[in-house]
């Protein structure tokens, strides 16, 4: 009878495990908006520090945080502010991000540079949304909601 009895523990264990593992896979299996990730905290680049020194020299992690820092400034800024960025904020906010200086940022595209300044586009949204993925993090409301097709005004 014990081992009747350990055989029926054993089976209740399995189907406990089971039934996480169906969560789990519910869970990854669900469509999300690529902008939010359930369970990852948001950086919101007016408030929060980078959880690692950006560097463009850096690990993996750190060359990622030069994106997010760089795309996301932008970002809040266009949809906060309604204004596109001045060359001194771009160039001082790639140099917070680990550039040397504003010209490692000109490689990239994703930005249309305006009369009134710099503004992040679709594919800076979309730079965005993967350095956040890949970091496990997500981008804040406003910005996510505001900015699915990028700032750039009409």
């Amino acid at each position: 009878m014990a081992a009747i009895a350990a055989l029926r523990e054993i089976v209740e264990e399995q189907r406990a495990l089971a039934a996480r593992l169906a969560l789990l896979l519910e869970e990854l299996e669900a469509p999300t908006d690529d902008s939010y990730q359930p369970g990852s905290p948001t950086f919101d680049p007016d408030i929060d520090a980078p959880p690692v020194r950006p560097s463009i020299d850096g690990n993996r992690a750190q060359v990622d945080w030069v994106s997010i820092m760089i795309w996301s400034r932008l970002a809040a800024l266009n949809v906060r502010e309604h204004r596109g960025a001045s060359r001194d904020e771009y160039v001082q906010w790639a140099k917070e991000a680990g550039y040397r200086d504003g010209r490692g940022w000109n490689r990239w595209d994703g930005y249309d540079d305006l009369s009134d300044g710099r503004w992040i586009n679709s594919v800076g949204i979309g730079h965005l949304r993967e350095y956040c993925r890949r970091q496990n993090r997500s981008i804040p409301a406003d910005i996510a909601s505001w900015a699915d097709n990028g700032c750039v005004p009409e």
